[in-house]
């Protein structure tokens, strides 16, 4: 996801902030919906539909990265048709051991592709 951030001259520093109790330095940059769509297939883990660019309203990237170039959180957002889409990660605990539970497979919905995930989102809209 950090590819995403295209050229440096786009990237607009926003502030100092602390995340989690460290310094960081908070910066956005309004994302290329095609440069988007090309770093998403890239990856091979979705199928993104014929003009996904075309659909793509609004995509924003934010980054909060702290004195020793780590990144700390990030956000993106983006609306696709009528829907608004926003992931947030946040980067803890560099350097400690790694403990992952594995949820249930009731709590896991599998999508083949973007479309079908449009698709379930709004279904449960409604």
């Amino acid at each position: 996801m950090l590819k995403l951030i295209g050229d440096p001259k786009g990237v607009e520093t926003i502030g100092d902030e602390t995340v989690h109790d460290v310094a960081t330095t908070h910066y956005r940059e309004k994302l290329d919906p095609a440069r988007l769509g090309d770093a998403v297939a890239k990856t091979g883990q979705l199928t993104l539909p014929p003009g996904f660019a075309g659909m793509v309203k609004n995509a924003v990237i934010d980054l909060w990265v702290d004195d020793q170039n780590l990144p700390r959180r990030m956000t993106m957002s983006l609306g696709v048709q009528q829907i608004t889409v926003t992931m947030k990660l946040e980067f803890l605990d560099y350097g400690k051991p790694l403990h992952v539970t594995v949820p249930s497979a009731d709590d896991v919905t599998a999508v083949a592709n973007v479309q079908e995930l449009m698709e379930k989102l709004r279904t449960a809209l409604h």
